[in-house]
């Protein structure tokens, strides 16, 4: 593999991070609380582990993609 894919693989994924990981654990907290806004807590801690982890791979892949083609651009000018 040549090393400039490797450098933009490398920054790319670092760039990410754990990006979008608070929603994973935000979410299903507020669901279990007493005065929770989002009525039944079993019903709302389904719905938001199902949303959390849907946003986050959504999140993640549009950002990973964005940041590997603006390195990519980057190494070949």
């Amino acid at each position: 593999m040549p090393v400039n894919i490797l450098l933009t693989l490398i920054i790319g994924s670092c760039a990410a991070g754990n990006l979008g990981n608070m929603l994973l654990i935000i979410l299903p907290a507020v669901c279990k609380e007493k005065a929770s806004p989002f009525g039944d807590p079993d019903v709302c801690y389904e719905y938001s582990i199902a949303y959390a982890s849907l946003s986050l791979a959504v999140c993640i892949f549009t950002y990973k993609v964005g940041i590997l083609l603006f390195c990519i651009e980057c190494i070949e000018s």
